[in-house]
């Protein structure tokens, strides 16, 4: 049954105009399971996408509780970081996210709210350092 609820927010989440049904199966999936990192994840980046920085940050922290590794929260709070013009901060979790994962710097790149970041030395750095091809990957901001 988790697994239904959070496939199904994750389709509306793809569809425009259907982000408070998405917030509403991930809701469905922490009924059931308090401490399903992915479902505090993607509750965070809608969050964040509604300007919701403070509860953003909560569910990312959840998250990252469940998981200290779980890449796709560390990268999501990069993004908040950055948006909250915290760029230390944000250049460690995405550091983080590409030491375990190298494509986080390729989803960077193209990133909006990573923006701030693009003109700091240590993200040039880190971008050059990258020499892995761009993949997908889940849920995420940055659609």
């Amino acid at each position: 049954m988790v697994e239904a609820y959070l496939n199904l927010g994750n389709i509306f989440y793809r569809r425009r105009g259907f982000r408070e049904k998405a917030t509403e199966m991930y809701k469905q999936v922490l009924m059931i399971d308090p401490n399903h990192k992915m479902a505090h994840n993607n509750l965070g980046v809608l969050f964040m996408q509604q300007g919701l920085l403070n509860q953003a940050r909560n569910e990312l922290s959840t998250a990252l509780n469940q998981d200290p590794d779980y890449v796709d929260a560390l990268y999501n709070m990069a993004c908040l970081a950055a948006r909250e013009k915290r760029p230390a901060q944000a250049l460690g979790y995405l550091t983080r996210a590409a030491d375990i994962q190298p494509q986080a710097i390729h989803w960077a790149a193209e990133d909006q709210d990573l923006q701030s970041l693009k003109r700091l030395t240590e993200f040039r750095k880190l971008m050059a350092a990258s020499q892995s091809p761009s993949t997908t990957r889940t849920v995420t901001h940055e659609e």
